[in-house]
Order: structure tokens, then sequence, then C-alpha cells
């Protein structure tokens, strides 16, 4: 809690996960291509069932299992799924506290070393504009998107995951700018929003440097059956998902 009583967004470092977990985010394996996304998911499955986290029930399991959506199957690997089993379980646990706003996301990180920067997972319920403000709460602390993975269950929990890094690429994420992050993150999503985060999320629209290059967006109806793929091509800045948003 701050200061002034007032309940935050819960943050965990990957130093608080598992053993087991944290050691497999180092090196994920590489995903294999020659699957349908039921064949991985009913993989996934099976060695879930092998060793099942201690902390996380099976009903919890079953719930993920069958909410996430098949591009999800597609490309997430063992130690990302026990990661994000991690993180949704710690999402429920802290809304149920009925000291903390349903609003509240759940934000957790681990550094990495290629490209110098974190991995961040956030957790929470889906609502309008999710996206967007999550991006300006990098922005607003000088965090840059490199990718975005954004995922939603069926029951509204949404799971993102962003790799940021510093602009230069070449320093590590310092813990005291993503605590900060998450801290306007967590105002920003609150209802009705905290000044602080407002005013901070929004300055970065007037920081931007101008550019001549007009955005570009196309719209693609065809290439999957159950989505709208959306192409954007502007010029690069501060806090823009690239060059991989997946949705």
């Amino acid at each position: 809690d701050s200061d002034d009583g007032r309940p935050r967004a819960v943050v965990k470092l990957a130093s608080d996960m598992s053993p087991t977990a944290a050691n497999d985010l180092q090196t994920p394996p590489a995903p294999s291509r020659t699957l349908s996304w039921c064949e991985r998911r009913d993989g996934l499955r099976a060695r879930l069932e092998e060793e099942r986290p201690a902390e996380i029930g099976v009903e919890e399991i079953e719930v993920h299992f069958a909410a996430m959506p098949a591009h999800y199957w597609e490309r997430v690997q063992e130690p990302d799924l026990l990661w994000g089993l991690e993180t949704i379980h710690g999402f429920l646990k802290l809304i149920a506290s009925p000291q903390v706003p349903a609003t509240a996301p759940f934000v957790c990180w681990r550094q990495v070393h290629e490209p110098h920067g974190a991995r961040v997972m956030l957790c929470t319920w889906d609502r309008h504009g999710l996206l967007a403000k999550a991006a300006a709460a990098f922005s607003a602390v000088r965090l840059n998107i490199i990718q975005a993975d954004v995922f939603t269950r069926a029951d509204h929990i949404v799971l993102d995951e962003f790799l940021v890094t510093e602009a230069d690429q070449r320093s590590a994420s310092p813990e005291a700018r993503l605590q900060e992050m998450a801290f306007l993150l967590e105002g920003a999503l609150s209802e009705p929003p905290r000044f602080a985060s407002v005013w901070a999320c929004s300055r970065h629209k007037y920081l931007a440097r101008p550019t001549s290059v007009a955005p570009r967006i196309t719209f693609d109806d065809q290439s999957s059956p159950d989505s709208t793929l959306v192409h954007v091509v502007a010029a690069d800045f501060l806090a823009r998902g690239a060059p991989g948003l997946h949705v």
C-alpha cells in the first residue's frame, strides 16, 4: 500500500518465481513449426500434467488451456507457458483482496541480455484502450517497445508480453524505471484514472519528433479465418511496438 492507504498494483520480479521457471526463461526452446496449434497445445498439456506447478490449481490450468486463442498455442514455449500461468495466478490472487480494485493490473518482468532490456508480462481484465495505455506507460519512463505479444482469453483476461529496451538498446532496463512504469499503468487503469498517470502517459504525444513520413494503415481480412490483420507503416519513435506486434 502507498502512504495514502490506496492499494497499488502488485509487481513481481522473476527472481520471486520458482527456480525452474526462472532458469528456463533464460533460454526458451526453439518453437516447433511442424505441429498444428491443437497438437502443440495437447503436447504442452501432457508435459504440464507430469510436473504441475504446486501453487497453481488444476482448474486454473484447465481454464487456461480452454480459453487461450489458437495463435497463443502456435507460438508459446513451455517456459513462457509456466510464466504466464504464474502471472495469471498472481492477478487472480491480487484482485481477490477486498482492498484491491478489479481494475488493478499484475505486472512482472525479467531482465534479458539480447537485446539488453527486459521482458515484461502484464495481466489484467480486457478493456478499451488497454494496449495504448500500456504503450504510453512505457513511453513515459523512456522505454522502447521492441516486440509485443498480446493475448485475450475467452474469459476476458488479458495476458500481454512486451520486450522493452533503453533507447540505445545497449544497457539494461533499470528496476526503478520498470517499477515507475507499473505505478503509472496502475493509475491509468484505475477508475477514475489518476491525474498524474494521465499526464505522464500523455506527454509523449507532445514530445515526439516531427516526421515527414505519413502513416499508412491497411486491413487484411483474408489471411486469417477468425481475425483481421492491421498493418501499420509509420516513422519509428519511442515506445512504439516495433517490429513485432502480435495481437
